[in-house]
């Protein structure tokens, strides 16, 4: 009995003691004493005994298509033996481990630092070549890894890539193109003059280059977007067209011919916008000469733009005004409709206008205006004022309803309805029937010459 209460006793024990002397195999192969260090060292950290061989460890893992374990031994081979030609191939493929593990920005930084550190390396040019490639990717939206989600990399961080290429290797196969490409970056970012310096480095710094004709296009674009945001900005507009016309004239066989000459007739409908919008300013506000002038400037300058054939319509209504049309009297104080779909303000009457209603001793023939001569703008106004008051009258819209087109048959009409006796005695106000109210005041009149006198009828 007492036996058996040993025996189940030792066998936990036994399993303790097995434990810690594994645990002690474990530490002893995890750490290893260096006597050239005098340091323990982490048995992971240790290296193979020459670069190449170190070298080798790495790409067996990356044939293997274990990548974090290759990044490992690139990394060990790097820190031990960062002399060696090896360690520049080690810095490559630790580049390559990373973009077959789909993190573009780890990549990135691994070909930099080859470039920088390793500037004989013969991995030098393919270093080049897949950081261009790699900001291609995120200039174009490529996503990358970052903690483990999918993001989309910045155009800056693709703009410092390319700039980078320029930087270290100017006059390689990349130079040029990666020069081109930081100015479609800050192109992309709304970086206006940053663009443009980039897109000038181009002209300057490589002039015989493929990419030198697209660059002069590229800055007429700049001043294109840049015009095209800003209203009333003619500096822009102008910068931009001298742009686009230069480059048509020095590249007469350019693919990019038709797209300078949209660009071109863009920007000349949106300066005739612009003179139209200010020669309208000065239209509202009875400027006649200035607005006029806009105008002009427009038929003159943009007659082939959508805003020359409303300019032409302003500069007709203009003259009108300025010649007392009947037309123009009548369109302002509102008893014609303008037809279309716009109506001048109503305080855009002349003085001239003003002082020939004036003259008329009866509106139409309703109500006497006063004074029969006007003499200065104030009259002018008060006339206005009068004119606007009798519109508001509904007596003046039971007479003569608004909309005639013709101001004669409103005169003869207004002259006719004069010529009734006791005009406003015979004619209750509202009737609409013209007709129907001269007949009402036959009958009127009828009745009142049978009673013999104005006086008894009434």
């Amino acid at each position: 009995m007492n036996n058996r209460h040993f025996r189940t006793g030792l066998v936990p024990l036994v399993l303790v003691f097995i434990g810690v002397m594994s645990f002690s195999t474990v530490a002893q192969a995890a750490w290893l004493w260096s006597p050239e260090s005098g340091k323990w060292t982490n048995a992971k950290d240790v290296p193979r005994d020459v670069p190449q061989e170190q070298y080798e460890a790495g790409t067996q893992y990356y044939d293997d298509e274990d990548y974090a374990g290759a990044v490992d031994e690139f990394d060990k081979l790097i820190r031990h033996y960062p002399n060696s030609r090896w360690a520049a191939e080690g810095q490559f493929y630790k580049g390559l481990c990373y973009e077959k593990m789909g993190d573009m920005g780890k990549a990135a930084e691994a070909f930099k630092i080859l470039i920088d550190r390793y500037p004989y390396s013969d991995r030098l040019n393919d270093a080049v070549e897949h950081e261009y490639e790699l900001a291609e990717a995120m200039l174009d939206g490529k996503k990358t890894r970052f903690l483990g989600m999918e993001i989309i990399p910045a155009e800056d961080t693709a703009s410092d890539l390319f700039r980078h290429i320029v930087r270290s290797a100017p006059y390689g196969p990349y130079g040029a193109l990666a020069q081109y490409r930081v100015g479609d970056s800050e192109l992309a970012q709304g970086n206006f003059d940053e663009a443009e310096k980039a897109y000038q480095l181009v002209i300057d710094n490589y002039p015989a280059s493929e990419y030198t004709p697209k660059a002069k296009f590229k800055i007429a674009q700049v001043s294109y977007k840049s015009a095209i945001e800003e209203e009333y900005h003619h500096p822009q507009t102008d910068a931009a067209l001298d742009r686009f016309e230069g480059f048509k004239r020095a590249y007469p066989d350019s693919y990019l011919q038709f797209e300078a000459d949209e660009a071109i007739q863009a920007l000349r409908e949106k300066k005739a916008k612009d003179l139209y919008q200010i020669a309208f300013f000065y239209q509202e506000r009875k400027k006649w000469q200035s607005a006029k002038l806009y105008f002009r400037d427009i038929l003159r300058s943009f007659g082939d733009t959508e805003m020359a054939q409303l300019a032409k319509e302003r500069l007709e209504e203009i003259k009108t005004i300025e010649a007392g049309g009947a037309v123009s009297t009548n369109r302002f104080l509102g008893i014609l409709p303008m037809g279309g779909d716009q109506r001048p303000s109503k305080e855009n009457k002349p003085v001239s206008e003003a002082k020939e209603t004036g003259k008329r001793r009866s509106f139409l023939g309703i109500i006497p205006l006063g004074p029969a001569e006007v003499k200065d703008e104030s009259q002018a106004d008060e006339t206005v004022e009068q004119a606007k008051e009798t519109r508001e009258r509904k007596s003046f819209l039971g007479i003569i309803p608004l909309g005639y087109v013709d101001e004669e048959e409103v005169s003869e009409q207004a002259k006719e309805t004069r010529k009734r006796k006791s005009f406003l005695g015979i004619i209750p106000l509202g009737y609409e029937d013209e007709e129907k109210v001269s007949e009402e005041a036959k009958n009127d009149e009828r009745e009142k010459a049978k009673e013999g006198s104005l006086e008894q009828f009434v």
